[in-house]
């Protein structure tokens, strides 16, 4: 009579992919707000206090998905080389951001959080095509990488709980709603300056191209495109013509 191995998590979310059997459903929340909220202010229940991330997820006997969010540790990262000046203003309920290029400076400004550090967006860097064209140059100037020691750590402290997951930047439709131009302003842009806005979305795509010829250089078993896909800003007609 054969024996019967037990799956690890880990296996589990492998055979889901493969669509393979499996003998459990992995359960996989997404924890990282409520434990900082909960450690923020105080409210944090009693059998977790003073826990890692990883360790309260082991207590839930849940698994962890985002290594950046868990660990901190990401397998991508980016950086601007010297030809952008990036500088940070504190300015009361905002740190205001300033991206100064050869051709132009964009400023954006996010929330300060209560630890002093930037937070949501209160005003987008893209408001104009003529920032577009400034955005673009920031790309050209901005390289996307692997890290391997912080995927190959993440990998060792993830163990059997899970495979190692990332996320990396949105697709350029995408991007202009949640990074660099709010939804109000990209759909203003499209109906405005429409070849402006494609312009600038298909310099989005070729660094996009170069991004993902650092990704599929590597053994990921799993990549995760981490779209934001709704109905209210990816109707139909937008969703087939740029998604």
């Amino acid at each position: 009579r054969s024996r019967r191995i037990a799956m690890t998590d880990r296996d589990r979310v492998l055979a889901t992919f493969r669509r393979e059997p499996l003998d459990r459903i992995v359960f996989q929340p997404r924890i990282r707000y409520w434990y900082t909220g909960r450690n923020q202010d105080g409210t944090m229940p009693e059998a977790y206090r003073g826990l890692t991330m990883l360790e309260v997820y082991d207590a839930l006997g849940v698994s962890p998905r985002y290594s950046p969010e868990v660990l901190g540790l990401s397998p991508f990262g980016t950086r601007i080389d010297e030809t952008v000046r990036t500088r940070h203003f504190d300015e009361g309920r905002n740190i205001v951001i300033h991206h100064e290029t050869p051709i132009g400076t964009l400023r954006e400004a996010r929330h300060k959080t209560e630890q002093g550090s930037a937070g949501y967006p209160t005003e987008y860097p893209v408001k104009t095509p003529a920032d577009m064209e400034v955005m673009g140059c920031i790309l050209d100037h901005t390289e996307f990488y692997y890290d391997r020691e912080a995927h190959h750590e993440a990998e060792r402290l993830f163990g059997d709980r899970g495979i190692v997951q990332s996320y990396y930047p949105r697709s350029p439709y995408q991007r202009l709603i949640i990074t660099y131009m709010g939804w109000e302003n990209t759909f203003f842009a499209l109906a405005d300056h429409p070849a402006e806005t494609e312009r600038f979305m298909e310099a989005i795509a070729r660094w996009d191209d170069s991004m993902y010829e650092v990704i599929i250089g590597i053994e990921l078993p799993i990549l995760n495109f981490g779209e934001n896909i709704d109905a209210h800003i990816d109707p139909p007609n937008m969703y087939k013509k740029y998604l």
